[in-house]
C-alpha cells in the first residue's frame, strides 16, 4: 500500500526529473521507455520496482514533514554522519542512481530479456544506473561521493551485523547496504560505463534478439 508523499517532497521530485532525463536520453538510441511508467509513492525503504504493476515505487524522507525528519534521524544514526542535512545531500545523489537501476529491471522486462539469474540481473541494472550517474559527475563530485558512500557504509555495516546476531528476517538495513556498495564499488571503478554500451549489449545484442 502506498504512503502518504507529498509531490512537493524534493527528493520525489528529484526522482520523477531523473526519470524524464533518462527516458529522453534512452530515446536518443532508439530505446522507448513505456509512456506509462512513472515514480510513484511507496512504502518500505528508498526504492523498488514492481514487476506486475511496471511501476516504480520510491519512499523517501521528506524534511518539511514530521515523519520524514524522524527517517533521516534514522538514517543519520545507521551510517553514524554527523547530521540529517549530510544524510539529505547523499540521497540526493543516490536516489538518481537508484531510479536508473529500477528503470534498468524494467527494460529488460519490458523488451522480454529478463533471465533467470537474479544476480546478474541486478549486475545489468547496476551498469545502466552507473552509466546515467557517472556522466553527471566532476572528478571532485565523484571522490567527494565515493568518501560520503564510504563512510555511510561504514555506519550501516555495524548496524548489519547487530542484526545478523538476532537472526532476524531480510532487513532493511542490508537492503540500502547493498545498492549502496554496489554505487560505490562502481564509482571507484575506471571502467568505462556508457549508455550506448548498456543498449548495445544487454538490449540489442542481448541473448533472443538479434545483435544490431
Amino acid at each position: 500500500m502506498a504512503k502518504a508523499m507529498t509531490t512537493g517532497n524534493p527528493l520525489f521530485v528529484l526522482a520523477r526529473q531523473a526519470l524524464e532525463e533518462l527516458r529522453a536520453e534512452l530515446a536518443t538510441h532508439h530505446v522507448q521507455l513505456e509512456p506509462g511508467l512513472a515514480i510513484q509513492p511507496g512504502e518500505g525503504l528508498l526504492c523498488y520496482y514492481h514487476r506486475g504493476e511496471r511501476q516504480i515505487y520510491l519512499s523517501a524522507p521528506d524534511p518539511a514533514q514530521p515523519r520524514g525528519r524522524f527517517e533521516l534521524l534514522l538514517f543519520q544514526h545507521l551510517m553514524q554522519f554527523s547530521s540529517a542535512s549530510a544524510v539529505l545531500e547523499l540521497l540526493e545523489q543516490i536516489i538518481p542512481w537508484l531510479v536508473a537501476h529500477e528503470v534498468g529491471h524494467h527494460l529488460r522486462r519490458q523488451m522480454g530479456l529478463w533471465g533467470e539469474d537474479a544476480r546478474r540481473e541486478e549486475q545489468i541494472a547496476d551498469e545502466l544506473a552507473t552509466a546515467f550517474v557517472k556522466s553527471r559527475l566532476s572528478d571532485v563530485q565523484r571522490q567527494t561521493l565515493v568518501t560520503s558512500l564510504a563512510a555511510g557504509l561504514a555506519g550501516l555495516a555495524q548496524g548489519l551485523a547487530y542484526e545478523q546476531t538476532l537472526r532476524s528476517a531480510p532487513s532493511l538495513i542490508r537492503h540500502v547496504y547493498e545498492h549502496m556498495r554496489q554505487f560505490h564499488a562502481q564509482l571507484e571503478s575506471d571502467e568505462p560505463h556508457t549508455i550506448a554500451a548498456f543498449v548495445h549489449t544487454h538490449l540489442l545484442c542481448a541473448s533472443g534478439n538479434p545483435c544490431a
